[in-house]
């Protein structure tokens, strides 16, 4: 649940900063990720369009989520350093960032 909770904060901050409800981001998500073959297309538009500052943004904010319950779990970090690798920031960051999340 708090993971959740996490998730629809930055659904709502994402909505006012695009003029969009919750419901309405949620829906392009939902649309976005059936209609996704595979999870490197994500990473393809990431690499595309997001800045080095951008990426470590995304990957501070997935260390937040797997955090919110107190509890990282084992799959939780190998995401993140799997994103982390595909998206080009570096090991030593990604370790710097997530640090930084779990004493916060």
């Amino acid at each position: 649940n708090s993971e959740l909770a996490v998730l629809l904060e930055e659904i709502k901050r994402i909505g006012s900063k695009v003029g969009k409800t919750e419901e309405e981001i949620l829906k392009i998500i939902e649309k976005f990720s059936k209609s996704s073959i595979s999870f490197h297309d994500f990473i393809k538009d990431i690499n595309k369009g997001y800045s080095k500052q951008d990426k470590l943004a995304l990957i501070t904010f997935l260390w937040t989520v797997a955090y919110a319950d107190f509890v990282l779990e084992v799959n939780e970090e190998r995401l993140i350093r799997r994103i982390a690798d595909l998206i080009n920031i570096k090991d030593i960051d990604v370790l710097k960032i997530k640090d930084t999340v779990k004493n916060s």
